[in-house]
């Protein structure tokens, strides 16, 4: 695409998560190609969310209004809070059921060259709870997470969510680490 206008469209697609080059590309021509699409809709949308959308100053989950669904709910557990690394892991956990207590997102970014370390009201929101359970990534950014959070809550109740074998597996395609994660999570029947 030779056309400045284009060019920079595609260029700040291009910058959205999860959006490659080659979709920014088909956005892009797209929004060009078909003029009866409602672009102006659109628009108001990406406004209405910049202007009515921000991040809760407790758990960084989304909020409306001055505190987030979370935040401002009587969930069932107030002893329990769950550490998680983004806002898409707070919405699977929640669909499950499987947690009714509070949230709080970490979402540090190794590559931003920023030390490890929690900010003084992060540290004091989630030292304010009993339970403490780590849904950090089984990798190794998820382990220096979980590691220096076991470090600095010693005398909370920690746990941390299982490694094991995905149902529907098959073991000759798992990776080792995995596999002997799950051998040594085991439970007994």
């Amino acid at each position: 695409m030779d056309n400045i206008l284009i060019q920079d469209l595609i260029e700040k697609l291009n910058k959205l998560p999860g959006v490659t080059k080659k979709t920014s590309i088909k956005i892009a021509n797209f929004l060009i190609t078909n003029p009866e699409y409602d672009i102006e809709s659109l628009i108001k949308s990406f406004e209405s969310i910049k202007n009515n959308i921000s991040i809760c100053e407790n758990c960084k989950y989304l909020k409306v209004a001055n505190i987030c669904k979370f935040c401002n709910s009587e969930r069932v557990d107030f002893d329990s809070i769950m550490i998680v690394e983004s806002i898409n892991d707070v919405d699977k956990i929640e669909k499950t059921g499987i947690f009714c207590g509070r949230y709080f997102i970490w979402e540090f970014k190794p590559e931003n060259n920023k030390k490890l370390i929690l900010q003084d009201k992060e540290y004091k929101f989630i030292n304010s709870f009993k339970n403490i359970i780590l849904s950090l990534s089984p990798n190794l950014e998820g382990e220096v997470k979980s590691q220096y959070l076991i470090n600095i809550f010693k005398e909370k109740n920690i746990s941390k969510l299982a490694i094991g074998l995905p149902f529907g597996s098959q073991i000759d395609y798992i990776d080792e680490v995995t596999l002997k994660q799950a051998f040594n999570n085991r439970t007994k029947i």
